[in-house]
């Protein structure tokens, strides 16, 4: 018995010598979430280079292909668990809950969930849970409701890890699970994957599946419709103006043409401007903002120019208001001013409190000794701004 113990750690310290001897060798990760193995693809067998999120060293890697019994998985994370704050070896924790799960994927949730690492957010629960339910949805699924019955903030992070996994295979099933979370950071955090399931099969598909949702689904699929345009490459970006304007959800296409507005504004200024101004009453001002927006980040003073020459006044409030934001840390009197003209003076006031007091977190001084002076500022947030340096 103590041969056998003596033989298990020393092939336990050997895998954790070639952990620290291949610390700094390339081990290539794709950002993006993607199905790691399916029920046909033995785990030997697997592309590692795809686990999402990870810088483990390809020796390490290599080192888990020999492992086979759920108790190696396990044994192995109890030698490295202690060090798990350090960030490479929390990356090869990573990738070894989610080898650990491809090949035993209940024994490594089961064991995991019961770990303790400071936050009830166990991302290396979060891998492995994720990696089954690319396997086995209807599985994982089940572990997952029967482990975390009740509501929390655990219980829709660990949906989150499901939607991950599932969401390449059956984005639609994805969605269903998503849409039932309460609306947070989880909830808006895995919509990509989603989207991203969507994607894979084009976007003609992507976009009918987003435009042919129930109507009880609207908030997120609104916000579902924002992430997706925002983020399309330039070559996409027609495609989806003429899907776009066909949209029969006033809502939706509101939400879309703002969102082409913003991503093309990224690529060609010009353009987006000509195709904003082009757009109804209602929505115009708010997709020239969003340009605007763009624009001052690198410009703000050629935005401000623009803006003069551009529509009525009270189309220009939200451009305006944007503009102010990036001219306050080069020239703050003229930021000051580019607010003074905003029309809506509920909208007036409230930029003039904020950009203020961006002002004076970055400049204090300065900005005292200009709202002591004569400026464009209402006397009422000027005094409410100055009772901050009393």
């Amino acid at each position: 018995m103590k041969k056998r113990t003596l033989i298990a750690t020393a092939w336990l310290t050997g895998l954790v010598i070639a952990f620290e001897l291949g610390r700094g060798l390339p081990f290539a990760i794709s950002e993006e979430t993607q199905s790691l193995s399916t029920k046909s693809t033995p785990p030997a067998n697997r592309d590692r280079s795809t686990s999402p999120g990870l810088q483990a060293t390809r020796s390490f890697a290599e080192s888990l292909q020999a492992l086979q019994k759920s108790e190696d998985f396990q044994a192995l994370f109890g030698v490295l668990q202690p060090s798990f704050e350090n960030p490479e070896t929390h990356d090869s924790l990573l990738l070894l809950a989610d080898e650990w799960s491809a090949r035993h994927p209940e024994a490594a949730s089961e064991w995991l969930h019961k770990q303790a690492f400071d936050d009830p957010r166990n991302p290396f629960l979060f891998a492995a849970l994720s990696q089954w339910a690319a396997a086995d949805g209807d599985a994982a699924l089940k572990w997952l409701v029967a482990n975390y019955p009740k509501a929390s903030s655990t219980r829709d992070y660990l949906f989150a890890s499901f939607i991950r996994g599932v969401a390449q295979k059956a984005p639609e099933r994805a969605w269903a699970i998503l849409n039932s979370l309460p609306a947070g950071p989880e909830r808006s955090g895995s919509l990509d994957f989603v989207l991203n399931g969507w994607l894979s099969q084009g976007l003609p598909t992507a976009l009918g599946k987003l435009e042919n949702l129930p109507a009880t689904d609207s908030p997120l699929q609104i916000e579902a419709t924002q992430n997706l345009l925002a983020n399309l490459p330039l070559a996409e970006l027609a495609e989806a103006r003429e899907w776009a304007a066909r949209l029969s959800n006033d809502e939706q296409r509101k939400s879309a043409q703002v969102a082409i507005a913003a991503n093309w504004a990224q690529h060609n200024q010009g353009a987006a401007l000509e195709w904003a101004g082009e757009l109804s009453d209602e929505i115009r001002p708010r997709a020239l903002a969003e340009v605007a927006t763009r624009w001052a980040r690198d410009s703000p003073n050629e935005a401000a120019d623009w803006l003069k020459q551009t529509g009525p006044a009270s189309e220009r409030d939200l451009s305006n208001r944007a503009i102010s934001w990036s001219l306050v840390g080069l020239d703050p009197e003229a930021a000051f001013t580019q607010i003074a003209s905003i029309t809506n003076p509920l909208l007036r006031d409230e930029t003039f409190e904020q950009v203020g007091r961006l002002w004076m977190s970055s400049a204090p001084q300065q900005a005292y000794q200009y709202l002591q002076n004569e400026n464009p500022l209402p006397s009422e947030v000027r005094e409410l701004l100055l009772q901050s340096y009393r």
